[in-house]
């Protein structure tokens, strides 16, 4: 795109379809009232998303499905200190020190995103100015039930509640947090939206602060996803414990003094799954096979082909893992897991592929209970 100004443009790449506003409808002066639901409220006014909306959620819904439509939390919400006019106009838009969009002189918009200007907000340390500017804060998130309906675009939860945004912020940044998996971040993350009275402290007049109740809003992972996550973080905490298992078994062993030819040069699997697992394949593969000793061998021969014939004893129970396609084929079922070479160890109970004594439909089954690969695009 050649257009400088069009290419610097901050925009959102789905249209917004409206509003879940906190209140209802204002009056001439003052607010409107604190409601126990969402109102919603459609772009422009337009009726036919509003029925859609009432259809799918009713007219007063207090709890709501979402889904997050950015990776980071600062793309999802934001929050800012704004002063707004008569007939709804911006008048500045500012974090409390400095200004990032304000009425020039001339009676345009200036954009300082960078806050370079450092331009200053008028109402620094002015808690008594009725005109002030005050919290606001906006969530986008998308309605899967809209989208299914055909309505595919963001909604924007809107708050002036400084409790709402402390508690917004505090969640998205924990669960960003816990999840695994970075590059998808919050996106194909189920969110339970609701309503809920809560007990707050509000500035009173002569005798102090005065407590009320307030129909906040509460935001919070589904219990799927959380369950999700600890039975990942068990999958990990496995494989540290068995690395450090072997970590051990190797110290136990290296002041051993054992024979070269009884010595087992196996390569370990990879760190990470490639394509194909032909590493950690071939590792079983070198683990199983071995050539047979000769019967006019050495004394030395046939005591490095006793030891391998031991080993291929042990291994007699599960004899597929010296079948090529089978073991790619349980790769391919951990990759798709998102199991990594500890996670997919710790699942199978050993400490590499060659120490499996039991069959191949169990070791599917293992690998099949084992953490679920986590969500990483919107379901619809």
């Amino acid at each position: 795109m050649p257009i400088k100004s069009l290419q610097n443009a901050s925009r959102p790449a789905l249209p917004r379809l409206g509003k879940l506003r906190k209140g209802g409808q204002k009056p001439a002066r003052g607010l409107g009232q604190d409601l126990t639901y969402f109102r919603f409220t459609a772009e422009d006014g337009n009726p036919e998303v509003e029925a859609a909306f009432r259809e799918i959620y009713g007219a007063e819904p207090a709890m709501l499905r979402i889904y997050l439509p950015y990776a980071d939390v600062s793309s999802n919400f934001e929050s800012w200190m704004e002063q707004w006019g008569g007939g709804e106009r911006l008048i500045h838009r500012c974090d409390g020190e400095y200004c990032v969009k304000w009425l020039g002189e001339d009676g345009r918009y200036v954009f300082d995103p960078e806050m370079t200007l450092r331009h200053p907000c008028p109402f620094q340390g002015n808690t008594t100015d009725r005109n002030r500017c005050r919290e606001v804060g906006r969530l986008q998130v998308v309605l899967p039930e809209l989208w299914e309906a055909g309505y595919v675009g963001l909604v924007t939860l809107e708050t002036h509640s400084i409790n709402d945004i402390i508690h917004i912020d505090s969640v998205l940044r924990q669960t960003a947090e816990r999840t695994m998996n970075k590059e998808t971040g919050l996106r194909g993350i189920e969110f339970i939206l609701r309503r809920k009275p809560v007990r707050i402290s509000r500035p009173g007049g002569a005798n102090g602060p005065a407590m009320t109740t307030k129909w906040l809003v509460k935001i919070e992972p589904t219990s799927e996803w959380l369950l999700a996550q600890l039975e990942l973080a068990r999958q990990e905490q496995m494989g540290i414990l068995y690395r450090r298992e072997a970590g051990a078994d190797a110290v136990a062993t290296a002041g051993d003094e054992v024979p070269d030819d009884e010595e087992t040069a196996f390569p370990e699997p990879a760190d990470e799954m490639e394509d194909g697992q032909d590493a950690v394949a071939a590792d079983a593969h070198a683990e199983t096979v071995a050539e047979p000793p000769s019967a006019n061998g050495s004394g030395d021969e046939r005591d490095a082909g006793e030891a391998r014939a031991v080993g291929e004893a042990s291994s007699a129970t599960a004899g597929w893992v010296a079948d090529r396609a089978k073991v790619s084929e349980l790769m391919a079922l951990a990759k798709s897991r998102r199991l990594n070479k500890d996670s997919l160890l710790a699942a199978l109970q050993v400490r590499r592929l060659g120490e499996i004594t039991y069959g191949y439909e169990e070791a599917k089954a293992r690998v099949t209970r084992a953490a679920p690969m986590p969500e990483s695009e919107l379901p619809f």
